[in-house]
Formats: structure tokens, sequence, C-alpha cells
């Protein structure tokens, strides 16, 4: 899921009063400026104060969010700063707001004493603990959660530190290369060269000993400008962990930065914490098609093809991206913390061009088991193309496309599917709902500046007027969670899914600092930029998409059901709010007996092999990440890994049969394919990945009995508005 989606842009006059309006603040206050930190500091503090939607107060609660923040950005595995520092610099944790209120930096200027000699000394131990081989038959454990260790009293206490690290880190590629040749071995591969433990532990030791040269080599090449910037985004974390700054750098690279678009492998990053984090995975792309790579994962290290990864932990987004980045047919291997399983696996992707033709709503049509026929609509994203918007591609338009052609073929009911669905153009999520609820509204939007607008739709008619479910899960987020709601509220369409979706229900605009800087700053350009949190969406119903999401109402199985996924696993993110309820009216057509559909679809799944698979997952995955320590003997761990294996491989296994699932394209879309050898592959490899999906079997069934005399049409409890 992408944060960096602009669903709506501000009029011309908006945005000129904007401009309007920030230069006088910021030339109003220029005494207290010297310097360029100073003129960042300004522009961030006012344009948060003025434009963010729901800005921090400046109070020692705020103070203790940013000292606690700030240090961690800078350690946090807790692997530089001493006891002993963190109690000298305590003395300003109440002090940051008074600080930051007189455009002060002394909170800064102390950490700037201390953090680069920290960061020398630590240099020397990395050497010094990987010239010997270690002791992997020692029963000692390391602690994963930084929020769990202390800080260390001694260096001895944190060279101690580095050692489990270290040890940690050697101990998992010792692991792999065991694997591999375990399974060379099984295979009967004779061309493989097997090694001895000791071999394979020194080549392991040496791996880990170049990618902290290169680790270190980057840490001391940091200079005051970038921790600065790390400050600056601190602060903005505070507030919000969308709000970011951006800093100036070559233009092909800030683009980047700012949209987290990755040539080569189609994958939208972040940096939080100090780890590279996958935010969204293109549909069509590179990474979409290899599949191993889920937004969530954390990417700790890349390397080009057979050569040595490089450990991107610590590293500038855009000295990550350049690594990732490569020409068309060339490979890049990412070493990825998995988000739900917290495994460390290797996944080859091979760089290419994204297919557009995957991104873009299709459909097809199956068939229950009484002979109804059942469309089914798959929109990847709420995509537009802003630069030719008359004639480029643009989803609602595709979408009513669709609609005609399953009309044409004379569906019974509908599935609409918004899974994994990471959001999009609000203006065609608005289109899009009006196709099945005509005139009406669909969504609120609050605004700092603009204040609050009710978007509705004026579509003159219904496309669609049957039955309708609503497929989502909880990577659906921003414009797919306000259709859904919206459907919800509306009583239009049974939502089926995940518990909750995904929470997002804000938006981010991009502000170029270097436009808003007065005259007098001009020698101080380039600024770079920010980007604020300006809007909150809110459900016709009053409650916020933010943080809750969408409850399904009917819930099916998913392997986050035991943990904090979702904005609500992110920091500092936005609370839940409620504001007033439009008037609106309901559906007035038949809606079934949710009652009814929930029961049976929990008799179905008490005998589903693959759901109850999904469940034990779900399960095992909240004690995995209860469970932070990890040991540091080789043997105990690998046993534990053989066993999150196996169970892993069962849900796979559960995942990939075959479903009862009977899908054929549209008779439309069967003749368009023609000899388009293209669209035949990826409309091919859609439909058997379809076929093997057991929530759209589910969901299936479900059609199966919203159509049955047994759930007879009723109206929700509650009333018109």
């Amino acid at each position: 899921m992408s944060k960096r989606t602009k669903y709506r842009v501000l009029p011309v006059a908006g945005t000129a009063l904007l401009a309007v309006l920030l230069l006088i603040f910021f030339s109003a206050s220029r005494h207290h400026s010297s310097g360029k930190e100073r003129v960042l500091l300004e522009q961030m503090l006012r344009s948060l104060s003025l434009i963010h939607y729901d800005p921090f107060t400046l109070d020692d609660q705020f103070s203790e969010a940013l000292f606690d923040e700030y240090l961690r950005v800078l350690d946090f595995n807790k692997k530089f700063f001493l006891a002993s520092d963190i109690e000298e610099l305590s003395i300003y944790r109440h002090d940051l707001d008074d600080q930051l209120t007189k455009r002060e930096l002394t909170f800064f200027e102390a950490v700037e004493k201390i953090i680069p000699n920290r960061i020398e000394e630590a240099s020397a131990y990395y050497k010094t603990i990987l010239a010997n081989p270690f002791d992997f038959t020692v029963d000692e454990e390391i602690e994963l959660d930084s929020r769990n260790i202390e800080w260390a009293g001694t260096t001895e206490e944190l060279y101690d530190e580095w050692r489990k690290a270290l040890k940690y880190q050697v101990m998992l590629r010792v692991h792999q290369a065991l694997e591999i040749q375990e399974g060379a071995i099984e295979r009967g591969d004779t061309a493989f060269e097997v090694r001895t433990f000791a071999e394979i532990e020194e080549t392991a030791r040496e791996g880990v000993e170049r990618t902290h040269s290169d680790y270190f080599d980057r840490l001391m090449k940091m200079n005051r400008d970038d921790r600065f910037g790390m400050y600056l985004n601190a602060i903005g974390g505070v507030n919000d962990p969308h709000t970011n700054y951006y800093p100036p750098k070559v233009r092909d690279d800030f683009d980047i930065a700012m949209s987290g678009r990755l040539e080569g492998i189609g994958a939208v990053l972040t940096q939080r914490g100090g780890y590279i984090h996958v935010e969204e995975i293109m549909p069509g792309s590179p990474s979409w098609k290899q599949g191993e790579l889920k937004a969530g994962d954390i990417i700790l290290k890349v390397a080009q093809g057979d050569e040595e990864a490089v450990d991107v932990t610590g590293m500038r987004l855009d000295e990550a991206v350049r690594l990732i980045r490569g020409p068309k047919g060339t490979e890049v291997v990412l070493t990825v913390r998995k988000k739900v399983t917290d495994e460390i696996v290797l996944v080859p992707i091979i760089r290419d061009v994204v297919e557009m033709e995957q991104t873009y709503a299709r459909s097809a049509i199956f068939t229950t088991n009484d002979g109804k026929r059942v469309g089914y609509l798959f929109l990847p994203k709420f995509y537009v193309d802003f630069q030719n918007p008359l004639t480029g591609r643009n989803c609602s338009r595709d979408v009513k496309e669709e609609l005609k052609k399953l009309k044409a073929d004379g569906i019974d009911a509908l599935v609409f599917d918004l899974r994994n669905n990471g959001g999009g153009s609000l203006q065609d999520v608005v289109r899009i709902t009006g196709f099945f609820i005509s005139r009406g509204p669909v969504v609120q939007v609050r605004d700092k500046l603009e204040g609050h607008e009710v978007m509705r739709s004026s579509f003159p008619q219904k496309v669609w007027d049957g039955p309708m479910v609503v497929m989502v899960n909880s990577a659906s987020a921003s414009a797919s969670e306000i259709m859904a709601a919206a459907l919800q509220d509306h009583q239009r369409a049974v939502v089926v899914g995940s518990q909750a979706t995904f929470g997002k229900g804000t938006v981010q605009r991009m502000i170029d600092l270097d436009m808003l800087a007065p005259p007098s700053d001009a020698k101080y350009k380039p600024l770079g930029s920010l980007k604020l949190t300006t809007q909150k969406f809110y459900r016709i119903n009053g409650g916020a998409t933010q943080l809750k999401g969408v409850t399904s109402d009917v819930i099916l199985p998913d392997r986050f059901d035991y943990i904090d996924y979702g904005e609500k696993a992110i920091d500092n993110a936005m609370e839940w709010t409620r504001i007033a309820a439009v008037s609106y009216q309901p559906w007035d057509g038949p809606f079934p007996d949710l009652e009814h559909l929930k029961q049976q679809s929990i008799n179905r799944l008490e005998t589903n092999e693959a759901f109850t698979a999904v469940s034990d997952f779900a399960r095992r995955l909240k004690g995995q990440r209860e469970e932070t320590r990890e040991t540091l003997h080789l043997e105990k761990y690998r046993e534990k890994q053989a066993v999150r294996k196996a169970q892993n491989e069962r849900l796979n296994a559960a995942m990939e049969r075959e479903t009862s699932l009977d899908l054929s394209f549209t008779s439309l879309d069967a003749t368009a394919l023609g000899n388009d050898t293209l669209k035949n592959r990826i409309m091919t490899e859609w439909m058997e990945s379809l076929g093997k999906d057991i929530y759209l079997e589910e969901t299936k069934f479900i059609v199966q009995d919203m159509l049955s005399p047994q759930s007879a049409p009723t109206r929700r409890q509650g009333r018109r508005r």
C-alpha cells in the first residue's frame, strides 16, 4: 500500500492561498533564523502548524516523544549510545518543545557531540569479534526487539551486545548455507561442492565482515546535514508516520524518494527506524509476478545476481534504491525479513518493465452449484492517467465496460474484488460507487485549509442493480476502504473478508519548500520537500476509516487475525475519530439475511482444511511475534526453523489446492483476446490463480446462499437518515 498516494488536488485558489499564508508566516518570523538548518526547522514547524491535519501540540508529551524518536532513529538497535550518554542527554527530555518554540537546536547539537565518536568506537568491534570462529554449541540467546533492550551500561556490555548480534548474523548465513548443501546432497547433485562446517562458518564470517565494512563506511560518511534531515523526520514522525522531510538530491533520486517507485522490480519502499520497508507491490510488476516479496516485508540486504550481498540496514533510501534498480533482464537478490513469519529468506527477482495490462480491471464468470452465473470483477488499484485524462486508461471507465460485458453475459450476481487494493484516485472511487447506488453521498473529507466536504456520486443510473458482494482483506486500503464502507453503509453490498481492512484514512500532500521560501532565504536553496498529512476520510455514517478500517459483514480467517497489522501497527498513527453522519437513504432493493449468511459460512469453514490451516498459522504467528528472544545455539535454532518450515509448507499446500470454482472469460473477453499472445498469457495465468483461490471459492458459496430461498431478502437493522 502506498503512503504517498495523493487523492485530490487543491483548486488553484486554495494552493495560492496556502503559498501566501506560508510566506507571510515565514517572513514574519525571520528574526529567529540563522543558517540553513534554522530555515528548514522554521519551514517544517510552520508547515506542520498551518497545513498538517492534526499537528501535535508542542508540550512536554511531544518533547518526550521527539527525544525517544530521534535517538531511536539514530540508534534503533541500541548498539552505539551508552546509558551514560542517554542520562547526559536526558536533561533535554522535557525541554524540546521549548527549544522548538524558540527555534533552537541545543539538543541536536548535544547529540552531534556524542554520536560520531560512538560510531567510530563501535567500528573497531566487529573486526575483532569476527576474527575467530563462533562456538554455536553455547546455550545463549539474543533479544531481537530493541524495545526490550536496555542501553549498555559499559563498553564491555556494549561489546558483548555486538558479539551476540554478529554471531546471530553469522548463524543465519550458516543455516542458509547448510540448507542449500543438504538440499543438494538429497537431490544427488554431484556438481555441488560439499564443504565442511568449518569452511561454511568461515565463509559466513567473511560475508558478515564485508557487509559491516560497507555499513560502517556509510555511517562514517554520514555528515551533520544527513543527521539534521533525520532530526526533521523525527519531528514529522512524532506527528504521524506519513509526514516526512525529503532532502534535496539528484533529481532522479529525489523523484524516487517521493514516489517510492523502483524502476526494475516494481515496489514502493519507505524507511522507518533504520530499515527499508516494503509498502506496496505494484500489480503486474516483476515483484508481483515473482510472488515472494510482500507489503510489510523488510529488505535487509541487496545482491546483484551471484555477487556478495550489501547490507542496507541503516542505509539511506536513495542509496538502497540505486542498488535495487537495474537494467531489464538482470537479477537482484533481496535478503528479506518476512512480515508474516519473521523468517529471513532470499528473494531473487528478474528486473523488468511493468506489464500495465496486469494492473487494469478485468472480469470473469463462475457458476454456482445450482447453476447461477456470477460475475467476478477484479480491480488491483484505482488507477488514472493524470497526463492523459481523456484518452488514458482510467479505472472508472474500465470498470463500467467490464460491468457491461458481465451484464451482457446474463449474470445473476456480482463479486467485486478489492483485496490487496492499496487505493488511488478518490474521484474515481466516487464514480465507481455511483455505478451501484446512482446518486448519493460516498465519503466525507476533512481538510485543514478547506474544511469539510461531502463527496457525492452524481451518476444518473445504476450500472448494476442486482445482488452484490465486495471482497476485502487486511491489505485493502484508502480508496478501497472508502468504496467498501460506502456500499456497506448504503446497505448495497455484503462485505466479505478479513476482520478489518488496513485502516489508512489519511491523505498526504507533497510541498516544495523552495516554492514557499521568502526571497531572503534564496541563498539556502535547494531546501527539499515535505510530505504532510492534510486530509482525513470519514464514512457517511460519521466514523473514520483511519485505524479501524472496514469490518467485514461475513468474516473469513486471515493470517493476521491475532496480531496488530495495518495502520494500527505503525508507531504514532493518527487516532480514530468520529464526526456527524450525513443524511443518506439506504438502497431500496432486497438485501439478504446477514445472520443466515454468517452461520452458513461458519458451518463450512469448520470443515475446510485450507481455512483451518490459515487459522492455525495465524495463532502460531501471534506466538512467534511474542517470542522476541532467539537462541544462538545452532542446532536448537535449526530445529525450530525446521518446525516452522513444515508448518508453512502445510499452509502453502492448502492454499495451492484446486478449488471447486468453474471459471470462464466473458464471451466478449474470449473474442477480444484473439491472437494477442501477451494478453492470453496474462489472462490464462490469472484464471489459473483464481482456480486455487480459497477465499473466492467461499465467496461463491456465500453468493449461492444469498440467491437461495433460505436467505429470504430482508432489510438490515437501521433506519433511513
